[in-house]
């Protein structure tokens, strides 16, 4: 039991070392990697879309050739994540599908029997089955007093809690 703690705790902590970065260097990878926006023509696939977006607007983390020697840039690798469970490092994810405002598709991510979502302003009815059985639910909140049209605040994230609390019993 302790290796496993030991594990879970590695993988917090690779989580938070990631959020951290998304939102204090690199916040517009959290835009076009995250948050997708809702289409239904599969040619067109939201992840595909914002890279393309992100080749052109953020080229030099994409191609780093055309960095300028001494440029301080950051290495990346980027992968698009579709809305189907994949495994890192013997670890299954599983992409847990929200809403971040309206027309925007955003993933949370369950990881064992622990579930991460940041970046929600609506939890649909379809993820709360990939809810069942999670012991450690980490919801974000913006703000301590009130939602915005794309973040909970605490007050929702106290409600998504109990709406959690109440499909798992």
């Amino acid at each position: 039991m302790k290796g496993s703690l030991h594990h879970f705790w590695h993988y917090i902590e690779e989580f938070e070392n990631l959020r951290h970065n998304i939102e204090t260097g690199v916040r517009f990878l959290h835009e076009y990697s995250i948050k997708q926006p809702h289409t239904k023509n599969d040619d067109n696939k939201p992840q595909t879309k914002n890279f393309k977006v992100m080749k052109k607007t953020h080229y030099y983390l994409v191609d780093t050739s055309v960095i300028t020697p001494g440029a301080a840039v950051s290495e990346l690798q980027f992968n698009v994540i579709n809305e189907e469970p994949f495994v890192v490092h013997n670890l299954q994810f599983t992409p847990l599908p929200v809403w971040r405002g309206r027309g925007y598709r955003s993933l949370g991510f369950r990881f064992g029997n622990v579930c991460y979502i940041s970046d929600v302003s609506e939890i649909p009815e379809e993820t709360y089955p990939l809810l069942k059985d999670c012991d450690i639910l980490i919801l974000d909140a913006l703000r301590p007093d009130q939602s915005s049209s794309t973040h909970f605040g605490l007050p929702r994230v106290r409600l998504g809690f109990w709406f959690w609390v109440s499909s798992t019993m």
